[in-house]
């Protein structure tokens, strides 16, 4: 149970520090910027985490070793 809640974090983190520096821009500058600005920023926001932080993240928790199991990509391998 350790070692999955390890894991867990490791793939959750980098999204949560990415929602959390996407928020704080949107906060600070959201009422500088025009209604369709902002909303496009929390739209990249939203891309950034699904195609750059969440397959990073994930990468990074296949690298790390634990100690109750392996964890490691599957696919099929043609010859």
């Amino acid at each position: 149970m350790r070692d999955t809640a390890s894991l867990w974090l490791w793939i959750f983190l980098p999204q949560l520090a990415l929602l959390v520096l996407a928020s704080l821009v949107v906060g600070v500058w959201g009422t500088k910027l025009e209604p369709e600005a902002s909303r496009g920023l929390s739209s990249l926001s939203l891309w950034l985490r699904f195609l750059g932080v969440g397959p990073y993240a994930v990468g990074f928790a296949l690298r790390r070793k634990y100690a109750t199991f392996r964890l490691q990509a599957h696919g099929f391998r043609y010859v």
